[in-house]
């Protein structure tokens, strides 16, 4: 699971992709889960 993760800003469209492991570092909260997630 070593796998880059790039995220897009919804507001301005900027993208940053960083390693799995900074993302999960860096993550503060779960803002809205995707539909798919949601069903599970």
């Amino acid at each position: 699971m070593g796998a880059d993760i790039k995220v897009k800003c919804q507001g301005c469209g900027h993208i940053v992709m960083m390693s799995r492991r900074d993302f999960e570092k860096r993550l503060k909260k779960v803002l809205q889960h995707a539909e798919h997630d949601a069903q599970a």
